[in-house]
C-alpha cells in the first residue's frame, strides 16, 4: 500500500517536499540541515539521536532524513561481476531520490522507497578528501556521485556543490562527475571549476522520458542547462543509460542525437557511455506495483551473467553499434565506452576492447589529459 501511495505522490507533484524532516542531533547545527530547514520551513521537524528513534514512529509519508555520516564517503564502485567496470570512485552525499524513474533499481534495495536520507556533516566529507590529497594519489582520481540519488536534485537548496566544487579546482589530478535529470545548476554556475568538474547527464527519447522519467527535466530543460555549464568551463559527460529497446527506438534515439548535438560542442563532452537496460529480478515486481504504466519489462529480458535481467546480447550489440554510429557523425572524436558490459560485448561492437578494469581506468585519464 506504501509504494503505491508513493507512486501516486511522486507523478502528481509538481516539487518534491517531505512531510515530515527528522533531524539526527549531531548535525542540527551544520550548515546543510540549516538550509534544508530554512527552505521547508513550514514541515515539521523531529529531532532524533539515532535512526532507531525513527523506526519507532514510521509513516507512510514522504519523509527525510538529515543524517551523521558516520563511516568513509568514499568507496570504490562496486562495478558488477564478470563485466568491465572503470575503477570509479563513489562518493555518496545521501540515499534515495524523488525522481521516480521507472527503472530505478533503488526501490528493490530500500526498505521505504519514499525515505530520502541526506548526510549533513559536509565538514567531515572535505577533511575526509584533504588527508587523501594529502597522501598523493597516481594518476588520476576520478570520482563521482549519483550511485544512490540524483547529483543535483536537491543542489539548490543544500548548496553540495558549493562545499565540493572548489576543493576539486584546488587539486590536479582529481576529476569530480556530477551526474543528474535535471536542470538545477544554479550554483554551479557561480563556481570556476578549473577544468576539473564534469556535468553529466543522463539522457532518453522524449518517449522515454515522458513514460518512464515522468517527474524528471524535460530534454530541452536538460540540455539548455548543459549549454549554460558548458560555458561556464565545466566539462560534459552525456550517459545514454540505460537505453531501451522498442519498435520506435532507433528513430528516437536518432532525434535524441541530433537534439544534443544541435546544442552541445561535442569538444566539450569529456565522455559519453551507453548501457542497455538492466536491474535485478527482484525488481520487476515493484515496476508492477508502482509504475503500471511502464513497458519496460514487456522487453525480451534474461538473466545475464551477473545475476541481473538484461537484453539479449544481440540486441545489445545492435543498440550500441546503431547508436555508436549516430554519435560519430555529429562527434568524430568522441570518447565512447560501455557501462557495465562484458569484453565480448566490447569486442564485437568496437572491434577490441580493454584487457582489464585497470586498463580502462587509463583509457578515461588519458582521455582527460588529451582535452
Amino acid at each position: 500500500m506504501a509504494e503505491k501511495r508513493f507512486a501516486r505522490l511522486m507523478f502528481a507533484r509538481k516539487e518534491y517536499q517531505p512531510e515530515k524532516i527528522y533531524l539526527e542531533r549531531k548535525v542540527a547545527d551544520s550548515t546543510v540541515s540549516r538550509r534544508v530547514l530554512q527552505y521547508w520551513d513550514k514541515v515539521p521537524v523531529q529531532l532524533i539521536n539515532s535512526l532507531n528513534e525513527m523506526e519507532q514512529d514510521r509513516t507512510d509519508g514522504r519523509v527525510m532524513l538529515l543524517l551523521h555520516q558516520k563511516g568513509r564517503f568514499l568507496k570504490p564502485c562496486p562495478g558488477t561481476p564478470q563485466h568491465l567496470c572503470c575503477n570509479y570512485m563513489l562518493l555518496n552525499i545521501g540515499y534515495n531520490c524523488p525522481l521516480g524513474c521507472s527503472y530505478c533499481y533503488l526501490p528493490a534495495y530500500l526498505d521505504n522507497p519514499q525515505v530520502i536520507s541526506i548526510f549533513a556533516n559536509l565538514g567531515d566529507l572535505r577533511q575526509e578528501l584533504e588527508a587523501l590529497a594529502a597522501n598523493g594519489h597516481p594518476g588520476l582520481y576520478r570520482i563521482g556521485t549519483g550511485e544512490f540519488n540524483d547529483s543535483l536534485v536537491f543542489d539548490h537548496i543544500t548548496n553540495f556543490s558549493k562545499e565540493i566544487i572548489p576543493f576539486f579546482a584546488r587539486h590536479k589530478g582529481w576529476l569530480l562527475e556530477l551526474k543528474t535529470k535535471t536542470n538545477q545548476i544554479g550554483s554551479l554556475l557561480e563556481l570556476d571549476p578549473e577544468g576539473r568538474v564534469v556535468i553529466s547527464w543522463s539522457l532518453s527519447p522524449t518517449a522515454i522520458i515522458a513514460r518512464e522519467e515522468p517527474e524528471t527535466t524535460p530534454l530541452e530543460g536538460r540540455l539548455t542547462a548543459a549549454q549554460r555549464c558548458q560555458a561556464q568551463g565545466y566539462w560534459i559527460g552525456l550517459h545514454f543509460d540505460p537505453i531501451i529497446y522498442y519498435d520506435d527506438w532507433e528513430r528516437d534515439y536518432e532525434d535524441l542525437v541530433r537534439a544534443i548535438f544541435s546544442r552541445i560542442d561535442p569538444a566539450r563532452v569529456i565522455w559519453i557511455s551507453l548501457g542497455g537496460l538492466r536491474f535485478i529480478p527482484a525488481l520487476v515486481p515493484k515496476i508492477k506495483e508502482m509504475f503500471p504504466q511502464s513497458k519496460i519489462i514487456c522487453g525480451e529480458l534474461f538473466p545475464g551473467r551477473d545475476g541481473k535481467l538484461r537484453y539479449l546480447q544481440k540486441i545489445r550489440i545492435e543498440l550500441y553499434t546503431k547508436l555508436i554510429a549516430l554519435i560519430k557523425e555529429f562527434a568524430p572524436q568522441a570518447f565512447v565506452y560501455l557501462c557495465m558490459e562484458t569484453r565480448e560485448v566490447w569486442s564485437k561492437v568496437f572491434g577490441w576492447s580493454p584487457q582489464n578494469n585497470s586498463h580502462l581506468a587509463y583509457l578515461f585519464t588519458e582521455r582527460y589529459y588529451d582535452m
